[in-house]
């Protein structure tokens, strides 16, 4: 299986343990404050949760993924709107689940038949699994400003 990490987050920013160091924005929430001496616009946001976007769509297709079931963690409080456990949600819809659940408007963890998976976690972490080896989808989140780390994910069973 090929785990990644996707992140807006400079990997040269990261302590020996892996904690990142760097003021920075973590949530949709943050819109309006100030990290780094720099404003967080809504349009500085969107740009960044597009590229996430983008590379989510990118990773459907090129591992051809046509749906996912909505799976959830045991000890999960918080249930997706109007989705309800193994439901399966079409490709064309996962653009829709990410944004909110980067928005953190609910948290659940999407996985394909194949064992493909998408998870999204605290602070604007994003994680992809898949079977295939693939590249467009990584080149595509690099050319975005996005950093495409090895790692698996913690929402792991």
């Amino acid at each position: 299986m090929n785990k990644y990490r996707i992140t807006k987050y400079n990997p040269k920013n990261r302590d020996s343990y892996g904690r990142y160091l760097a003021d920075d924005w973590t949530s949709y929430s943050n819109i309006g404050r100030t990290f780094a001496g720099v404003l967080l616009t809504e349009s500085q946001y969107l740009m960044v949760e597009n590229a996430y976007l983008d590379a989510v769509a990118c990773f459907l297709e090129e591992s051809g993924i046509l749906e996912m079931a909505v799976t959830f963690h045991s000890s999960e409080i918080s249930k997706p709107k109007n989705y309800h456990l193994n439901e399966l949600i079409q490709a064309s819809e996962i653009r829709l689940v990410v944004k909110s659940l980067l928005r953190e408007e609910y948290w659940c963890r999407l996985q394909a038949k194949d064992g493909s998976y998408i998870h999204v976690g605290y602070d604007y972490y994003l994680y992809l699994g898949s079977p295939k080896e693939s590249s467009v989808w990584k080149k595509l989140a690099t050319d975005k400003m996005l950093f495409v780390e090895e790692c698996k994910s913690p929402y792991e069973d």
